[in-house]
């Protein structure tokens, strides 16, 4: 026993010291770049990380004095802001903000449904900001709104913001909206319960319509546009903002009038993202017949979720209409179709394993005749079974076989088509 103990000790100290060394030539190899190529790397580092990213920054520049005055000499790696309900000082974002020379700005701030003790609200962190007269370099904004109830939902007639938050003069009234031109903005809403984004948006609506897109209108710059609810929140639009090329929205319901509407808004839009739970028969679709061309759209995204309930006999007869939309010179699709259910895999199974015959009556909706998408060339389509909570059923000994449902004779340029 002695000796295979020792033998197992020599084992692992062996992969230790072979650890080391290749983390010692690692490490010496990125330190042979020159300062131009190992400052480059460090925004690479950075890239697509809001959450983490001045934080990557300041590790980086704690490996040696020399990686130290490159991440100091990059304004780049610094121009990150961003708040949340853990942080407890602005320290650390005043130092990005004096590292960050001229450099445009990323800004993530997060309103929240509980005042904790000792922590810095979103008002503490848009005032710096304004201090600092740095609200035109925000050029990528995130809005983020956490409504955690703890599952206590009597907390539910509460407001989701605090109204401390919600009249101050940075949101309230228009100050930080009003001045930021962003070319993201990204609006995302983080519920533990379903009514509470009901409430989120409601309150959202609101808010945004009477600052950020209203006083932004005229002078918009924007590039990207992520929203979380799109008829509640443009019901009534009636402006075009041209520079607009990509938009995602999140649905709860089949897109309406209003949201064809509102996608009309937007005649340069080249990228288009929806993400829809569809829960069962729609039963306005008959209100909306009128086809709407979108011929700038070239790229779609398409996120469906289907929640089944055995009971629910009007479940096959689910689809999307987009409402006669129709996307002339749209390239590439990106389909992604998940069915959801609650049921427990003891009986799942048998309504698993006929789910590709129900994803038929959605398929045909969204690929109706040639028109729709007479210049598609690129189809991606992904079929997924899972709860409710998103996690796939991997145990299904049987996959759908996704050509045997899709109506392929509906696209008539199609080249590539991947399932």
């Amino acid at each position: 026993m002695d000796e295979i103990s020792s033998r197992g000790s020599q084992n692992v100290s062996d992969s230790t010291r072979a650890l080391a060394v290749w983390h010692g030539r690692t490490t010496l190899g990125l330190l042979s770049l020159p300062n131009e190529l190992l400052s480059m790397c460090f925004e690479h580092a950075l890239d697509e990380d809001f959450e983490d990213g001045p934080f990557v920054a300041l590790r980086l520049s704690h490996i040696s004095s020399r990686c130290r005055a490159v991440a100091l000499g990059n304004t780049k790696i610094w121009a990150t802001l961003h708040h949340d309900t853990s942080m407890c000082s602005l320290d650390f974002t005043e130092a990005c903000i004096s590292r960050s020379g001229r450099s445009p700005l990323t800004v993530a701030v997060t309103f929240s449904n509980k005042k904790l003790a000792n922590r810095i609200t979103a008002t503490q962190f848009l005032e710096l900001l304004e201090e600092h007269n740095i609200l035109a370099r925000c050029r990528r904004v995130i809005v983020i709104l956490s409504c955690n109830l703890k599952n206590c939902l009597e907390e539910l007639d509460q407001p989701i913001f605090i109204q401390e938050e919600i009249g101050s003069k940075h949101f309230g009234s228009c100050v930080f909206f009003s001045n930021v031109t962003p070319d993201y903005l990204d609006v995302r809403i983080d519920q533990d319960h379903w009514e509470v984004s009901d409430m989120a948006e409601s309150q959202l609506s609101v808010l945004l319509g009477e600052t950020f897109l209203d006083s932004m209108a005229e002078r918009c710059q924007l590039k990207h546009l992520t929203v979380p609810a799109l008829p509640t929140l443009f019901d009534d639009a009636d402006y075009l903002v041209d520079s607009l090329s990509s938009l995602h929205f999140v649905l709860e319901h089949k897109l309406d009038a209003s949201a064809v509407a509102f996608l009309a808004c937007f005649p340069a839009l080249q990228d288009l993202e929806v993400t829809l739970t569809v829960y069962g028969v729609d039963t306005n679709s008959h209100l909306f017949q009128e086809h709407v061309p979108f011929p700038s759209i070239c790229n779609l995204r398409f996120r469906l979720h289907l929640l089944f309930e055995p009971e629910d006999e009007e479940y096959v007869e689910s689809h999307f209409e987009l409402i006669n939309c129709i996307f002339p010179n749209a390239f590439n699709m990106d389909l992604l179709l998940e069915f959801r259910t609650d049921i427990p895999y003891q009986g799942f199974q048998e309504y698993v394993l006929r789910s590709e015959w129900d994803f038929t009556p959605l398929l045909d909706s969204l690929f109706p005749h040639k028109h729709r998408y007479a210049s598609l060339e690129n189809l991606s389509v992904t079929f997924k079974v899972a709860d409710l909570a998103g996690v796939p059923a991997i145990e299904i000994r049987d996959s759908p076989v996704g050509a045997a449902v899709f109506p392929l004779r509906n696209l008539p340029s199609l080249k590539n088509f991947e399932v």
